[in-house]
């Protein structure tokens, strides 16, 4: 498009095409006295090869008969198809007919040859205000165009659609409608659908039709808005899907509503957002009250705080409750309140967790005990956290507590009696042995005394230490060794050396292990040794990752060859090896400078012992 807004009769360049060359010389002066610049051309073609080169010619002058080629209408409707620019046809011709020619061309006015200048230039004037008011219109026009294009783009980008609904109040099925065209697509609909009241219900889901039907009735009738979210069924695929409608009643010079105009939106992706968030919000808040927990966080610079449901359910206190920091702290008891302030002071100025149990006293004089979780998101400028009611499991802690400390009061009282018990046997057998002069009588009843005075160490063992369940090898045969010796005070040259690892092993397996040296100790004190010196023997239990050795050797008389090679054994030695089979252990014999006692276990699960 030409620059046609400068200044008038100043500097604007025109054409003038006329095969006339005196005729345009005279036009030319006549407009260049009036301030034009006048550029001619003697026929179309050339006229038309100007327009394209020129760009400075904001108007043509145009002559209709242009002599020998094509005539001026011709020439204008081929600079129009690729040029805006205003023309005005100058001619002789004043006939009807030659006049309705130019009348299919747009044009800015008609002017007969040998008018005054006055007059052309004021056909001229004319010309460019009705070009520039017409460029101006068809900007207008392009603007609300490319608007018109923008708004259907929002509409089907937002899932938008407008319309206007004529209102017939005296039978409210006849009023009809108008649309966008996005509705269509909206409402699963065609131009061919009936666009009325009736129409419109059809789409409506059967449990809201009633409840549309009556709203819109209510707002006709009480001249307000319409606003309501509703479910519809689209006509062409029987899809259900979420809308929000809005209106607004447009009233006659009477007061009457005439009409209703507003939006429709598609919100079903939002409604089941909305929906999956619901049930997100429901489930943490169910959560929440089984597991008793609650979230909370502090604005450091101001410190506004915000609380989940559940914390103010453990607090006792209304979703209303003013949650100043000096009130919430305040629930806290006097011994938990200065271990919060300072929990979240270093959080705040070291941005250090905390982890604490807590006690507080909630708004109704409960006592409860809570596990307070912080963490700080400097950041973020906050304090936020876990807040747990652990009431509950508190009192079953201290309930196990004194439970497990009864029970064990009573175990301890158990394990005395058997103890009692088993000296009470090991009385007995010590009398029984005193009255007897059969030597061989008196030896029976002191092995059995050493077998009952294994479980005796045993358990002073578990009573001394209170630990029922694990049992210290190295202290027990050590307690062990020494009752053995006193069944024996004839053996009073008699040394043992040990080499034990300190291990603990399970009760129920130590005195296993237990009545296993002690039959083989007593085994060798019976056999091995002739006269009351020189008497040595050697004991080493040794633990790795998978087994355990237990070696009793001394350097007494040894076994003979022929006990080793029939495996002849007394008692004492079929106990030793029907234990250690049952300990998964197995028992060799040997000979080394006397006779050599090995135990190999499997699987003892020992553990280092306790200090």
């Amino acid at each position: 498009m030409r620059e046609s807004d400068t200044p008038e009769g100043d500097n604007k360049t025109l054409l003038l095409v006329e095969d006339d060359v005196i005729t345009a010389i005279a036009e030319q002066k006549a407009l260049n006295k009036y301030g034009y610049q006048v550029v001619t051309a003697v026929s179309g073609e050339k006229a038309v090869e100007m327009i394209d080169s020129n760009p400075d010619i904001s108007l043509i002058l145009m002559d209709i008969d242009l002599g020998a080629g094509i005539d001026g209408t011709e020439t204008a409707a081929r600079i129009l198809r690729r040029h805006e620019i205003p023309i005005v046809f100058l001619s002789s011709h004043s006939e009807r007919e030659i006049v309705e020619t130019t009348e299919r061309i747009t044009s800015y006015g008609y002017v007969v040859k040998n008018s005054s200048i006055t007059v052309l230039d004021a056909s001229i004037k004319m010309a460019y205000k009705l070009f520039e008011s017409s460029v101006k219109e068809r900007e207008k026009e392009a603007a609300l165009r490319k608007n018109e294009e923008m708004m259907r783009n929002s509409e089907a980008l937002a899932h938008i659609c407008s319309y206007s609904t004529d209102l017939v109040e005296t039978d409210i099925d006849k009023s009809a409608w108008v649309c966008s065209p996005n509705l269509y697509q909206v409402f699963g609909i065609d131009e061919s659908y009936p666009h009325t009241i009736a129409g419109w219900a059809a789409f409506l889901h059967p449990d809201f039709r009633e409840k549309v039907y009556a709203y819109h009735e209510r707002v006709v009738r009480e001249r307000t808005s319409f606003d309501l979210e509703y479910k519809i069924v689209r006509i062409n695929d029987g899809a259900e899907r979420w809308v929000h409608g809005t209106g607004k009643l447009e009233f006659d010079e009477e007061g009457t509503p005439i009409r209703m105009h507003g939006a429709i939106q598609d919100i079903t992706e939002r409604k089941e957002v909305e929906e999956a968030l619901k049930r997100t919000k429901r489930l943490l808040s169910e959560s929440q009250q089984v597991g008793k927990v609650g979230g909370w966080e502090v604005n450091i610079d101001t410190g506004e705080q915000n609380w989940t449901d559940e914390t103010y359910r453990i607090h006792e206190v209304d979703l209303d409750f003013d949650l100043s920091l000096e009130k919430s702290v305040g629930f806290y008891t006097e011994e938990s309140r200065p271990v919060i302030e300072d929990a979240v002071n270093r959080a705040i100025e070291h941005g250090e967790p905390f982890d604490l149990e807590l006690e507080i006293i909630t708004a109704k004089g409960k006592h409860r005990h809570v596990h307070a979780i912080g963490k700080s998101d400097l950041e973020n400028r906050r304090v936020f956290g876990f807040f747990q009611d652990i009431t509950y499991r508190k009192t079953v802690e201290e309930e196990i507590k004194r439970q497990l400390s009864e029970k064990e009061t009573l175990l301890t009282e158990v394990h005395h009696r058997i103890k009692n018990n088993i000296a009470s046997i090991e009385a007995l057998l010590w009398i029984q042995a005193d009255e007897m002069s059969n030597p061989e009588a008196v030896n029976s009843l002191k092995l059995a005394i050493s077998r009952v005075q294994g479980v005796r160490v045993l358990y002073e063992k578990l009573l001394v230490d209170q630990q029922y369940e694990d049992v210290s090898i190295k202290s027990y045969f050590d307690e062990l060794l020494k009752s053995l010796l006193s069944v024996h005070p004839e053996h009073t040259s008699l040394t043992i050396e040990k080499n034990i690892d300190d291990i603990s092993l399970k009760s129920g397996k130590a005195v296993l292990v237990g009545i296993i040296l002690n039959e083989l100790v007593t085994n060798i004190l019976k056999h091995a040794f002739r006269g009351e010196t020189g008497k040595h023997i050697q004991i080493d239990f040794n633990h790795e990752a998978d087994h355990s050795v237990l070696s009793v050797r001394d350097d007494g008389i040894g076994i003979t060859e022929e006990s080793l090679s029939k495996n002849q054994s007394g008692f004492g030695l079929t106990i030793v090896r029907m234990l250690a089979e049952q300990l998964s252990g197995q028992l060799k014999i040997g000979k080394d400078r006397g006779t050599r006692f090995t135990v190999v276990f499997k699987n003892l699960n020992a553990a280092p012992a306790s200090k």
